[in-house]
């Protein structure tokens, strides 16, 4: 008579031996030397404490916290090396030398442009063109920084960031006007002597300045959309574009319509320049970056609009005009346009960008608020790469 394995006695304890429950249980009725065994080894079962189930600890949130801790702290490094580095006289000769040096760009922009190879050209035009396009982002690093000098070194940082920021629009009414690179230089040195006037405390904004400069940027922010989405447009079809820009111009050069364009825009300078400067404030990215490009959107519009009358008293026709789709790397004169209409979207985008982030923080938590952020970022980064595409004459359906 064959006898219980210990493993088969445990099994049966434990009712886990399934099938051969029977066959065990009628094994030990009938064999006392299992069944003296099993009682055994079941007084020495019952008495081991069986161990506490324990679920695996869910560690993601706490994984994601780390990660992101992590990357703050490395860019609190970078930063701090860039502040260590940044003093207050060289953010002040950084801020300068991007309106001193941008007229060498744009010669940079064609000579790209003109390249045999296929892609060292596009590569040269889009380093160029990073280039060209910096002066806001070097505008928002020197902002970034704390002040250490006294009045005037503080006035020369924030003229400094304002020309960085503007160089491409003003560099263009300029141009526009007929004017020649010595009439450029002066007027930078001029926006420097302003450092030495004693500057008023700005007024901030007022519950009605605030309502007068929504109401302008909805009506105003629907023609330039216009704008953006025709040409957009101008990538995928030409015959498009052109349609929808012969629309778009019938009804901007009614009397009505463009008296309203020019009553929009000098709203939204007035207002824009009323709260703007009170919006700037030393180290603050989030307010320094809507003041940045509101600054920019002011002279961009004002150039856009007002750049008829200065094409015509050069004998000259605007860009917008001259060129139908507009191929801004077809000729010398039109190669600094390009910079100035791709901030000029860029900066259109980031400010309604940034007041939207705003206003949406009242109404979704900050996770969803941050998605949508990023999201709307790249959606905002790919309509611009568009718009940049169609201005260099690429399109997909000619």
């Amino acid at each position: 008579m064959s006898h219980l394995t210990d493993d088969e006695l445990v099994l049966h304890f434990y009712d886990e031996d399934g099938a051969d429950i029977i066959r065990v249980e009628r094994h030990l009725e009938t064999c006392v030397d299992c069944a003296r065994t099993y009682e055994g080894l079941a007084r020495t079962l019952r008495a081991v404490t069986p161990p506490a189930i324990v679920e695996a600890p869910d560690d993601t949130a706490a994984i994601r916290r780390l990660l992101l801790e992590r990357a703050r702290e490395r860019d609190a490094l970078i930063l701090a090396r860039a502040q260590a580095w940044l003093t207050e006289p060289r953010a002040i000769a950084l801020a300068w030398l991007v309106p001193v040096l941008y007229p060498l760009v744009v010669p940079a922009i064609i000579a790209g442009s003109r390249s045999e190879d296929a892609l060292a050209r596009g590569a040269l035009v889009v380093l160029a063109l990073l280039l060209a396009c910096a002066g806001p982002a070097v505008a928002v690093l020197v902002l970034r920084e704390s002040p250490a000098g006294g009045p005037h070194a503080n006035r020369l940082r924030v003229l400094g960031s304002v020309m960085a920021t503007i160089t491409p629009s003003l560099f263009m009414l300029v141009a526009r006007g007929g004017r020649r690179l010595d009439w450029w230089y002066a007027a930078i040195a001029a926006a420097a002597l302003l450092a030495l006037v004693p500057w008023p405390a700005p007024a901030g904004s007022t519950p009605r300045l605030k309502r007068l400069h929504r109401l302008s940027s909805v009506l105003l922010g629907l023609f330039i959309l216009g704008h953006i989405v025709n040409q957009s447009v101008g990538f995928v079809s030409v015959p498009s574009y052109a349609a929808m820009r012969g629309v778009m111009q019938l009804a901007s050069e009614q009397s009505v319509s463009y008296v309203l364009i020019i009553a929009m825009v000098a709203l939204q300078i007035f207002t824009g320049a009323a709260m703007g400067l009170k919006r700037v404030t030393i180290g603050v990215f989030a307010r320094n970056l809507q003041a940045v490009s509101g600054w920019y959107l002011a002279v961009f519009l004002f150039a856009h609009v007002f750049s008829p009358y200065l094409a015509r008293a050069a004998a000259a026709a605007p860009v917008a005009q001259a060129l139908t789709p507009p191929h801004l790397l077809a000729n010398a004169s039109a190669v600094a346009s390009l910079p100035y209409y791709l901030l000029g979207v860029s900066a259109f985008l980031l400010h309604i960008g940034l007041y939207a982030r705003l206003a949406a923080r009242g109404w979704l938590a900050e996770s969803s608020v941050r998605r949508l952020s990023h999201a709307t970022a790249v959606v905002g980064a790919m309509v611009v790469v568009t718009v940049g595409l169609s201005l260099c004459g690429i399109h997909l359906i000619r």
